[in-house]
């Protein structure tokens, strides 16, 4: 059996770093990362590591590696490669915060079928889900006008949220 390099954690860290930095961790991939480096720097073996926490001996070293080069930066996940967008997130971000009438709609907000429209005419031909979940990444919210009959009576309106809408 051939034995590979002992692993070991170079970076100057102390343990109550990792643990007060493993508390905090919102991420579960980059809170087992920081666990992985925690329990090597405890000299804890890979072999040992891959029976507890369910994972191959080379990713132990994986993630050693990277963190002694890039710290806890090196932990998180690198941006992935692929399709470029469509749109940049700030043009988007635009065309939300304009007032569609300013843009030839009639209508004070956007629905998404009038911004899927917008953008087509612009050249992005995204399908109607896709638009809702974008608008809902830039924490924006849709809106229904809520119409108001017109034989309502404001002050009953007032009156029977001043209740709670309980009767005097």
């Amino acid at each position: 059996m051939v034995m590979g390099k002992r692993i070991v954690v170079t970076r100057d860290v102390s343990f109550e770093e990792l643990e007060k930095r493993y508390k905090a961790e919102k991420n579960p991939r980059v809170k087992l990362r920081i666990l992985i480096v925690w329990r090597v720097k405890e000299g804890i073996s890979t072999t040992r590591l891959e029976k507890e926490l369910h994972i191959h001996h080379s990713t132990v070293g994986t993630w050693v590696k990277r963190f002694n080069e890039k710290g806890f930066d090196g932990l998180k996940d690198q941006p992935k490669r692929g399709r470029p967008p469509k749109i940049s997130r700030e043009e988007f971000q635009e065309v939300l915060e304009k007032n569609p009438r300013d843009e030839g709609y009639p209508l004070e907000a956007w629905s998404v079928r009038i911004l899927q429209v917008h953008l087509a005419k612009r050249g992005v031909n995204y399908n109607r889900r896709y638009v809702y979940e974008k608008i809902k990444k830039h924490d924006f919210r849709l809106i229904k006008p809520r119409p108001q009959h017109y034989k309502a009576d404001p002050e009953a309106a007032k009156e029977f949220k001043k209740n709670k809408g309980i009767p005097s």
